[in-house]
């Protein structure tokens, strides 16, 4: 005699299924995340673990907490998948708009002031700066693939500008580095430069933390020093 399934687990199986699809697409997010919109250090200093908090909640948790809750194995056919069909819609409108606010706050410029610090800026922050939107970003120096250009104040006016001697422009912010950094952080950049010899330091201001970030000639990330919250 076949035993019968109790409707308690029936909506547990319905559960766990929603929830290894929602998991399949939130790996697919966390690479594109890491990999492509968050990359290097930008992960922490500009908001890429609360990016994918984010997209945890409502991918993993919203969909399959909501069949969860809705899913009743006495309905109706019609009515399951009406009822599935309209959680789908509600996680894919939470998905959206994650994926929107996600993508909105991706590091996409880094600016060097004449103060010695670098800012990293959002996309949503260049697209609504006028004078930013009619930078050509892609031509533009590039660091760990965000780009790169700096800031000066040219006749009385402030200009954005491509950094035409990328190496009188980042040695005079690792002079400046080098000032400030304590005992602990001069021991770690030492043990980097007899690893890789002459490196760059760059102080870099990120949304969520900011820290030295050490770059060999050629622009290649090397590691980051003393990274601290943003207060």
């Amino acid at each position: 005699m076949q035993k019968k399934t109790s409707p308690f687990h029936t909506k547990l199986k319905a559960t766990g299924i929603h929830l290894l699809i929602s998991l399949f697409i939130f790996v697919l997010l966390v690479l594109w995340i890491y990999l492509d919109l968050y990359p290097s250090f930008y992960f922490n200093m500009s908001g890429g673990i609360q990016g994918l908090g984010l997209m945890f909640g409502v991918d993993v948790v919203l969909g399959p907490l909501l069949t969860f809750l809705v899913f009743n194995p006495h309905k109706k056919l019609r009515e399951i998948i009406s009822d599935l069909v309209i959680i789908g819609l509600v996680q894919l409108a939470a998905l959206v708009y994650g994926l929107h606010t996600v993508y909105q706050e991706h590091p996409k410029l880094v600016i060097m002031y004449q103060n010695n610090v670098a800012t990293v800026l959002s996309h949503r922050e260049v697209r609504e700066d006028e004078q930013l939107q009619k930078i050509n970003l892609s031509q533009l120096t590039h660091l760990e693939g965000v780009s790169l250009a700096k800031y000066q104040v040219v006749n009385g006016k402030g200009q954005f500008m491509p950094l035409n001697n990328v190496a009188q422009d980042l040695a005079q912010l690792d002079v400046f580095s080098r000032k400030f950094i304590d005992e602990r952080n001069s021991a770690a950049l030492k043990q980097l430069e007899q690893q890789h010899g002459k490196v760059w330091m760059i102080p870099v201001m990120g949304k969520y933390t900011g820290a030295y970030i050490v770059v060999d000639k050629d622009l290649n990330y090397l590691g980051k020093i003393g990274e601290k919250p943003v207060s």
